[in-house]
């Protein structure tokens, strides 16, 4: 019995458990633009990168890419590099022309660059458990100079980071850095 209420405890702590910032971000090989090319983390080193992981038919996500592209105007010459990701399961990386579509329906959401990734590889990189189905978009990170991702939305955003004013002052504390 004691076995099995471990065993529940450990699940439950697995399926809440939001992955530790800060931590490096490493690259995320895995996304690709609209012409089908790499989108490398490694092109933006020196800049702070918001990363925004979307549903290209999500009205959250495409809110906050309208307040993500406005805050990327206003601080893009602080050295603010906002990138969207999508990873519905509509977009793969296996069929560019229906990706093409549904990213050039999103861009009039977005003035930032915006790609594709694979759902499973995308949810690995969040730190987000494989059986969590319970997690939400859009889902934000934020990167610093030196590479290290010092925010990260919860799996179930609360809306902390979110909130614009909590975005901008936190983006604004990390474009500080020096």
């Amino acid at each position: 019995m004691r076995t099995v209420a471990a065993f529940l405890l450990a699940c439950g702590f697995a399926l809440q458990a939001a992955a530790p910032v800060p931590r490096p971000a490493g690259d995320f090989v895995k996304a690709l633009d609209a012409s089908g090319q790499p989108i490398s983390l490694a092109n933006y080193k020196g800049k702070v990168v918001v990363v925004q992981f979307i549903y290209t038919w999500c009205p959250h996500c495409q809110e906050t890419a309208r307040t993500l592209s406005k805050i990327q105007s206003e601080m893009a010459s602080q050295g603010l590099q906002v990138i969207g990701i999508a990873f519905n399961d509509e977009v793969n990386t296996k069929n560019m022309p229906a990706n093409y579509a549904e990213l050039a329906k999103f861009k009039a959401h977005a003035t930032f660059p915006l790609g594709i990734a694979a759902k499973e590889a995308t949810i690995k990189y969040l730190g987000i458990s494989i059986l969590e189905t319970n997690f939400g978009v859009p889902q934000l990170i934020i990167i610093d100079r030196k590479g290290v991702i010092q925010a990260q939305t919860e799996a179930a955003p609360t809306g902390r980071l979110l909130a614009e004013p909590n975005l901008r002052a936190k983006l604004a504390a990390i474009l500080a850095e020096k």
